[in-house]
């Protein structure tokens, strides 16, 4: 049976998702108007790959010490301020967005166990744990799918305003799953 405590946690992943698929899809464009050239751009993301492995390896050792819900909200939280400062960096700052960058993908792979985490507070028997890889899948498809709809030419400028949008709304459905579970409330089918 589809409740909504069990729509929830696949929505908030898939908001996630499409917040760290848009802005990774946009990366380079983002890093050229903030003042780095191709090849800067390209050995920026090899850092953030790095960063990526960081968090994800911190995350496994954190996991079971940290609250599911707190840590999805401070992770929301963490990539919206991420993206919208980037958004309002002036061109050439170049360390800045560097900086922000590497943030972004500590905190990518840092959240992702914590997906696990969400679905299976809302079906203990781990049903749903299993759509939590194809909810990531397809949210991080759609990220870029939407953010290319605001991209015109090399200008990438509102990608972030977008990714922000999705992580702020991923964090809102993250505080309606600790609610919907307490209240128990059931969708037909």
């Amino acid at each position: 049976r589809w409740s909504l405590p069990m729509l929830l946690p696949l929505t908030v992943v898939f908001l996630q998702m499409a917040t760290l698929g848009s802005f990774w899809a946009y990366l380079e464009p983002l890093g050229k108007a903030a003042g780095l050239d191709g090849q800067s751009a390209q050995t920026l993301i090899a850092f953030v790959l790095v960063t990526q492995v960081l968090g994800g390896s911190i995350s496994t050792l954190a996991v079971k010490r940290l609250p599911v819900v707190l840590t999805l909200i401070a992770a929301s939280l963490a990539l919206a301020t991420i993206t919208l400062g980037v958004r309002g960096l002036p061109p050439g700052s170049h360390l800045a967005f560097s900086g922000a960058c590497l943030a972004f993908g500590f905190v990518w792979l840092f959240m992702l166990p914590f997906h696990l985490g969400l679905a299976f507070r809302a079906d203990p028997s781990g049903r749903l744990a299993g759509l939590v890889p194809a909810a990531q899948l397809l949210g991080s498809a759609f990220g870029p799918l939407m953010a290319s709809f605001t991209v015109d030419g090399d200008n990438a400028s509102l990608v972030p305003l977008l990714s922000a949008v999705f992580a702020v709304c991923a964090g809102v459905l993250v505080l309606a799953t600790r609610r919907s579970a307490t209240n128990g409330q059931s969708l037909p089918g």
